[in-house]
């Protein structure tokens, strides 16, 4: 049986406040948009439409709402439906429970992604092997000093077997 005997702007804001209704129940499908459409005796286009007009009055309304105002009034909203999931004690809406507390937790800042600075230093030095060579060569002059270890003692009396062949530094 058809609610309607045409589309005057009463039966049109009828239409849309039980559109809405479905939408916020989460189950606009396209079996309930057929079933709706029959019984407002209209066709699915209109009532699509009248979604499309609603998530519109939504956006304008969003708008004007300050942002401290908008966190606070969908962090309620969330509470509430959190607390009707979990006061239902049905197992199959835990996902959904899930969902909205992580939601929650993300409009507090909780599950928030955090800015890090970092900082980093890279240093990139083109040096020729044979500078290469002479550093080490003066380093391990500054090592015998440090250790106490005579410059004019043979490195193989150091160690059982010698390192490195004498390289040639100019």
């Amino acid at each position: 049986m058809a609610r309607t005997d045409g589309s005057t702007k009463e039966n049109v804001d009828r239409r849309r406040a039980e559109v809405e209704r479905i939408i916020l129940a989460g189950q606009w499908t396209g079996l309930i948009r057929i079933d709706l459409a029959a019984e407002w005796n209209c066709d699915g286009s209109t009532l699509r439409r009248d979604a499309a007009y609603i998530r519109r009055q939504w956006k304008k309304e969003a708008k004007k709402v300050d942002k401290e105002d908008a966190e606070l009034d969908w962090l309620m909203r969330t509470k509430a439906a959190s607390a009707m999931l979990f006061d239902r004690g049905d197992k199959g809406d835990a996902a959904a429970g899930a969902r909205l507390l992580a939601e929650e937790a993300r409009v507090l800042g909780i599950q928030a992604p955090e800015k890090v600075e970092l900082g980093v230093k890279v240093q990139v030095s083109i040096v020729a092997p044979r500078e290469k060579a002479r550093r080490i060569v003066g380093a391990t002059v500054q090592a015998c000093r440090l250790l106490g270890i005579e410059e004019s003692t043979p490195i193989g009396d150091l160690v059982e077997h010698p390192v490195l062949d004498v390289i040639d530094v100019v």
